[in-house]
């Protein structure tokens, strides 16, 4: 299976107070865009959060969940490269999530399917 561009995740290091406060606030920044439907926005500071302490908190958790739902709005779009780049990303910090490996065979089916039909 190819695998998109993955968000490298750093060695975690000690962090000062000054750090777990700029990451806290970068953490809350991604709930609010979250909440408000902006995944793309949410995933911007989950992924900054995530190289620099990937057990904070549980930004992997939310990451993963940004990750499926901006993939599913590429792929209720049609963008289903978008929608295969984004679910890929899933695996990069989760590599057994059975949703993302379904999404992903789903969408490559869908899209043998239509290069079926336009090769006809």
């Amino acid at each position: 299976m190819r695998r998109a561009a993955t968000v490298p995740a750093v060695q975690e290091i000690a962090l000062s107070t000054d750090d777990l406060a700029r990451l806290g606030q970068g953490y809350g920044r991604g709930i609010e865009f979250f909440t408000h439907g902006n995944f793309t926005r949410a995933i911007d500071e989950w992924e900054a959060v995530y190289r620099a302490a990937p057990r904070f908190k549980q930004v992997s958790e939310y990451l993963v969940k940004a990750y499926q739902y901006l993939g599913m709005e590429h792929y209720a779009n049609h963008e289903y490269d978008r929608a295969l780049e984004v679910w890929n990303k899933i695996l990069s910090v989760d590599s057994d999530n059975e949703k993302a490996i379904r999404y992903i065979n789903k969408t490559k089916d869908e899209l043998s399917r239509l290069e079926g039909i336009t090769s006809r």
